[in-house]
């Protein structure tokens, strides 16, 4: 029996792209080229090629290097710039190199301004503290905003290399540590340190109440109040220096009044226009008292006589000085005493003189004043 051989052989010039020759197998040793292949929803073209499931969804390679993955892509190694890829942001910051084995790819730096180009909002998880960014320096662009949500914290140069100093109010967990330059601003919470320096401003609610404590020394060129209650101070402490003349009748005790030059009123209770002095609620005690009056045109053989007077009545001891042998003459008499008062006890001071007629008295040289020696 024959062997039988049966060979087809098509041949066709100027085929052209609507025809459709439908081959069941092609061999070819040579080079094929198209357009396009295309197989299902998977497309090879000239700018790379399209693998595509039946969902629709797998991987796209072009020509130009890029390749995208909505799959996992699995890999022995990565390499490569991976600081723009989701879920890899720097965290200290880029490394000097990118090779693995070379030093400098454990040695990192992060540049000095974070450019906020466009409004942002920064609304960490309620698990978190609070955020944070290496950056030393924010530049918030003109005609956008950096906002942080309502109870969210945000913290900048959290390594702490910056050069550029913190600005204020950046201190949301507490500020420990050496602090030198000045503070503007309100303080909230508790300061443990020395303060050296002026402090301007109002001190309140300190200690869930108006009061310092300090176990340090405090030192001012006037205090204003009540003083009675500083540690180590007995006060009140009081003083007036009369800067008017006051007629004195004759043989009449008078208090000393209008005590208005460089009068001193620590702790309260002094009225320097009526010369009386009222001991504040809890500041009785031992007080030590000091008055002097100088009378002018005194006569031969006058005197001037001055006492201190408590609660309306004179009381021991008194001071009295003579005039020599001359007429119109100023003569000062001086007196000092210790006293016990208890609060509400008024003391004044009086001076009396023996002249035949109303005298004045020599302006500054009246004067009434005291402090408390003890409780």
């Amino acid at each position: 029996m024959a062997l039988s051989t049966t060979r087809t052989l098509l041949t066709q010039t100027g085929i052209n792209t609507h025809q459709v020759f439908d081959i069941g197998g092609l061999d070819s040793v040579g080079v094929a080229t198209f357009s396009n292949f295309k197989t299902g929803l998977s497309n090879l073209h000239s700018i790379g090629f399209d693998v595509v499931s039946n969902t629709g969804t797998g991987v796209t390679i072009r020509s130009t290097g890029n390749a995208s993955f909505t799959g996992v892509v699995t890999a022995s190694k990565f390499v490569g710039d991976i600081s723009e890829a989701t879920g890899a942001a720097a965290g200290l910051g880029t490394a000097l190199s990118q090779t693995q084995t070379d030093p400098l790819n454990k040695i990192y730096f992060t540049n000095k301004v974070l450019s906020i180009s466009t409004t942002t909002t920064i609304d960490h998880p309620a698990t978190a503290n609070l955020a944070y960014t290496q950056y030393g320096d924010i530049k918030i662009e003109d005609g956008h905003d950096l906002i942080i949500k309502t109870d969210d914290d945000f913290k900048y140069d959290i390594l702490g290399i910056s050069t550029t100093k913190i600005p204020s109010n950046q201190f949301p967990s507490g500020l420990s540590g050496d602090l030198t330059g000045n503070v503007t601003g309100n303080v909230t919470g508790n300061v443990t340190g020395n303060l050296t320096g002026n402090v301007t401003g109002n001190a309140t609610g300190l200690n869930s109440d108006s009061s310092i404590n300090t176990t340090g020394t405090i030192t001012a060129t006037s205090f204003s109040g009540d003083g009675g209650s500083i540690t180590g101070v007995n006060s009140p402490v009081f003083y007036g220096k009369q800067g008017t003349s006051q007629n004195i009748d004759h043989a009449t005790y008078t208090t000393i009044i209008n005590l208005t030059s460089t009068s001193i009123n620590i702790g309260g209770g002094f009225n320097t226009t009526t010369g009386v002095f009222t001991v504040p609620a809890g500041k009785g005690g031992t007080y030590f008292l000091h008055g002097g009056a100088g009378i002018d045109d005194v006569q031969n053989n006058d005197y001037v006589q001055v006492t201190f007077m408590k609660n309306g009545s004179r009381i021991g001891p008194y001071a009295r000085t003579w005039a020599p042998d001359q007429n119109d003459q100023i003569i000062d008499a001086n007196l000092t005493t210790i006293m016990n008062l208890s609060a509400g006890d008024t003391v004044n001071f009086q001076v009396y003189h023996t002249g035949n007629a109303t005298e004045p008295t020599e302006e500054n040289r009246c004067f009434f004043g005291g402090y408390r020696l003890s409780v």
